[in-house]
């Protein structure tokens, strides 16, 4: 169990800043572990993983006085720790996974792709990871051009995520049905939270629905 967040908005405002802290604040009761953020800045992922709720709040407190008035385009993740060694800020969430070959993928969902050890899923897979969370044999699909889309939506596994591309311009959204995601829209911006009860108690004061399930959806702003 970890908490998924997402955030579109095409010109932030206060309002918005303090509604993104406090749903950091209300997704803590689904992962103690680790947390952090990945938002897009002049077509770079800038990605902050941390130990602390309050020390991530702090910071994204600059990071909103920084782009008030203009696009965020933010992914954001409390962590329950399934897979790799928490304490090792590398394998936390937001996955930032930059290959050599230029692009990048910055990655926060909740689930299981595979409870195994790195070793035992790079056999599976037939891929070398550079990370101990399973999250990146999602990211590598999407790297590589395969078909993410039908992996989620056909896995026995349990899936809910967001990620941001490098040079993108979008959020893209998608869970299975083994795992929940819900969407909040006020105005112009978006708003992906695990719960309806983690929108609300942030104070969310919007519409929200439960995102439909096994489709990918593409949020701009």
């Amino acid at each position: 169990m970890c908490g998924v967040i997402a955030c579109a908005t095409p010109k932030l405002d206060t309002n918005t800043a303090v509604l993104l802290a406090k749903l950091f604040e209300q997704s803590k009761i689904r992962g103690l572990h680790a947390c952090g953020y990945s938002y897009l800045k002049g077509g770079r992922i800038e990605t902050m993983r941390c130990h602390s709720i309050d020390q991530l709040v702090g910071r994204l407190g600059e990071i909103c006085s920084e782009r008030e008035g203009k696009r965020l385009l933010l992914i954001g993740h409390t962590r329950y720790s399934t897979s790799g060694d928490w304490q090792n800020l590398l394998n936390n969430q937001p996955l930032h996974i930059q290959p050599e070959n230029g692009g990048g993928i910055a990655l926060a969902f909740n689930g299981c792709i595979h409870m195994g050890m790195r070793e035992e899923y790079e056999a599976v897979y037939g891929k070398k990871y550079t990370t101990e969370n399973d999250g990146e044999i999602f990211c590598r699909k999407v790297l590589d051009g395969e078909d993410w889309e039908g992996f989620v939506a056909n896995g026995s596994f349990s899936f809910a995520g967001v990620f941001l591309r490098s040079q993108g311009k979008e959020i893209t959204v998608i869970r299975n049905k083994n795992r929940p995601l819900h969407i909040g829209r006020l105005g112009g911006t978006t708003i992906i939270a695990s719960t309806r009860d983690i929108l609300w108690r942030a104070g969310f004061p919007g519409d929200d629905e439960e995102l439909e399930p096994c489709v990918a959806h593409h949020i701009s702003a």
